[in-house]
Parts: C-alpha cells; structure tokens; sequence
C-alpha cells in the first residue's frame, strides 16, 4: 500500500487525475481494513476499531508523506476523505455480517 501511495501516477495506465483515483482510493482502503481485521481479530475484541483507526492513520500518513517526501505526488485532503469512508466502508461491511452471523 506505501508502495502504490508514493509511486508516480502517470506509471499506471488508464488513470486520469480525475476522481477515479479517489473510487481506486476508496476501494483499496476498504480492502486494507478488512485485512487489517483479519490481523487484529485474534488480538483483540475491538478488531473492527483497531482496523478502522490503523488504516486511517495509515491513509493520512501516506498522504502527509506525500506531501513532504514525493516529488512525483501531492498531499490531498480528498484522497483522505476517500480512503477513510473506504475504512467505514470496509469496517461496516464486516460489523454487519458478524451481527447476521451472531443472528
């Protein structure tokens, strides 16, 4: 994930600096949280928190680094509001199957 957050853009094909990258933005973080859950779930009985707050942090911290470090990419307050309702997103989904499944 720091890896695809600090590389150039222009090194994937087909993205436009429209706001598909906030849908991949999104998604990616979504998917970040969940297997951050998948992590933490043996850990602790607030593995949906801890995935949620480790991937918003890390989401903003990619963003801030971008910002300082990258000659190639710019911090943008966007990108974090999409990775971090792609957090909910993710943290959501699974909060809703454990309740069905606890049903």
């Amino acid at each position: 994930m720091a890896y695809l957050s600090l590389i150039s853009i222009a090194t994937l094909p087909g993205l436009d600096q429209g706001y598909e990258d906030k849908v991949l933005h999104f998604l990616a973080y979504a998917v970040f949280a969940i297997v951050w859950f998948l992590v933490f779930r043996g850990y602790s009985g607030k593995a949906l928190w801890w995935a949620f707050l480790w991937a918003f942090l890390f989401g903003a911290g990619m963003e801030l680094l971008q910002g300082l470090l990258s000659e190639v990419r710019q911090a943008d307050v966007l990108d974090v509001l999409a990775n971090t309702a792609g957090a909910l997103v993710g943290v959501g989904m699974l909060w809703l199957l454990r309740r069905r499944v606890k049903k």
